[in-house]
């Protein structure tokens, strides 16, 4: 069972591990008290996130800056693709917040079965020399819509990182890293 941060959950189900990297598909959902115990429920906010968590133990990409540079240019921009698409790519805006690396990114003609909107949100961040990436999509073009997905990717991104960093400091204090 892998865990998610606060406000999401895992489907387990759908967990996938490739060569050096392993695939999430996380819901965003909200720890409810019933009668019965504690239980998880969806949010209504109706969205697709994954995190995937690459090893990728190159020491010239160790940072956000130097993420960014080889994201933004030719042959990296194509990591910024959805999965299984060839469809062109166009990047709207890129947040670089501190130790986040946020691409608003829109890929018209997209091959894939899903009926979704053109647009999407990436989020790339360093845990323990891996990289993080995670993508928001969603059902909308709407600008509201937009507004919530980039909220929700920000969130998801600053409490998987504060998760693992009370981890790893938890960690240290027991002498378990």
């Amino acid at each position: 069972i892998i865990a998610a941060p606060n406000g999401f959950c895992v489907d387990q189900r759908l967990a996938s591990k490739g060569k050096s990297s392993t695939t999430l598909f996380v819901i965003d959902c909200v720890e409810v008290n019933t009668s019965s115990g504690v239980t998880t429920k969806r949010r209504p906010l109706s969205a697709m996130l994954t995190a995937t968590v690459i090893d990728f133990q190159n020491s010239s990409v160790s940072t956000i800056g130097s993420l960014e540079e080889i994201l933004t240019k030719k042959p990296g921009i194509n990591f910024l693709s959805r999965v299984n698409s060839n469809a062109l790519l166009k990047i709207h805006q890129i947040n670089n917040e501190k130790d986040l690396l946020f691409f608003f990114i829109e890929q018209r003609g997209s091959d894939i079965d899903v009926k979704q909107s053109d647009f999407f949100w990436r989020a790339f961040f360093f845990i323990e020399g891996r990289i993080i990436s995670m993508t928001a999509s969603n059902f909308s073009d709407g600008s509201k819509s937009r507004k919530k997905l980039k909220k929700l990717i920000g969130e998801f991104a600053h409490n998987t990182v504060a998760a693992n960093q009370h981890q790893i400091q938890n960690g240290v204090e027991n002498g378990e890293i």
